[in-house]
Formats: C-alpha cells, structure tokens, sequence
C-alpha cells in the first residue's frame, strides 16, 4: 500500500475486521469509525446499513432500487 492518509485508514480497518469476523462489513464500519449509524439516502428513501450484506441492499430490504 502507499503511504496515504486513505491507505493508512484502509490498513487500519482491515485490522479491525481480521480481529473481529463475527462482524458483517457495514456492521464492522459502524463499530470501527465509532459512528452511531451510516445511512444510505437515496431520494427520499433512508435506510440504515447495520443489516446489511452488500454494497446496496435496497433491493433486498424494501423491494425497491
């Protein structure tokens, strides 16, 4: 990896997910970043991303795109 800010980050959160397996990716984001929630907007619609197993589950959860 180069030796950026964004790398540096990247290197970190894979860390975080090699010790912790039990957590989905989005659910490993949420707990790495210390964040409360990531949501998803799109239009009007909202959704939080902690049930999430890919990159764009709004099909999945509400039938929509």
């Amino acid at each position: 990896m180069k030796n950026n800010s964004n790398a540096k980050l990247l290197k970190s959160f894979i860390s975080y997910c090699d010790k912790h397996p039990e957590l989905r990716f989005w659910q490993a984001l949420r707990s790495w970043s210390q964040a409360d929630a990531i949501i998803y907007r799109k239009d009007t619609l909202e959704q939080d991303t902690f049930y999430w197993f890919k990159k764009n589950e709004t099909k999945t959860l509400t039938g929509n795109t």
